[in-house]
């Protein structure tokens, strides 16, 4: 058996995909030549890994950024990050707002039925069975959101915005 080296082959091909966008794969090989070498494949295999990781770092300019490209990226990075924390912590807060109105609309509309000559029956039922539930879990997932989840995000800020200004 025989023994060729595709690496060259494959470094081209991962490059090319890795140019165009393409995922990453090795389904330009030579079938037949594992027949006859030994370590086509593997060598192939190899140059599409290393040629598609030199695509992704040509594309991404990794390679041609100096230090303070690289720090001034990275600030960005950050200042995007706690921009990003901040939006999800004004969602969340309205989310809450939402959820608590929501609860109160509930409420509100099973009210306004009984008024509308629903069996009270039905309504102390409904209201006890039900709605009670509903709202005392509307207002654990308030709760968890005001005492785990913001405290979390603001947490977050903090540390993003401290790397910032060591930076």
């Amino acid at each position: 058996m025989f023994s060729t080296n595709d690496f060259d082959k494959g470094y081209q091909d991962g490059l090319s995909q890795a140019r165009k966008r393409e995922k990453k794969n090795y389904s330009h090989f030579d079938k037949m030549k594992v027949f006859f070498s030994s370590n086509a494949l593997n060598t192939y295999m190899d140059g599409v890994n290393q040629g598609y990781l030199d695509g992704l770092r040509e594309k991404h300019l990794v390679h041609k950024t100096d230090i303070t490209e690289r720090k001034n990226s990275m600030n960005q990075v950050f200042i995007n990050q706690a921009e990003t924390l901040r939006n999800l912590k004004a969602f969340l807060i309205q989310f809450n707002e939402a959820l608590n109105t929501g609860s109160e609309r509930y409420q509100q509309f099973l009210d306004d039925l009984a008024d509308q000559l629903l069996d009270a029956d039905i309504y102390n039922r409904y209201q006890a069975e039900f709605l009670d539930e509903t709202k005392s879990r509307i207002h654990n997932i308030i709760s968890n959101i005001e005492e785990n989840d913001i405290p979390y995000i603001e947490r977050l800020i903090a540390h993003v915005e401290e790397t910032l200004m060591v930076r």
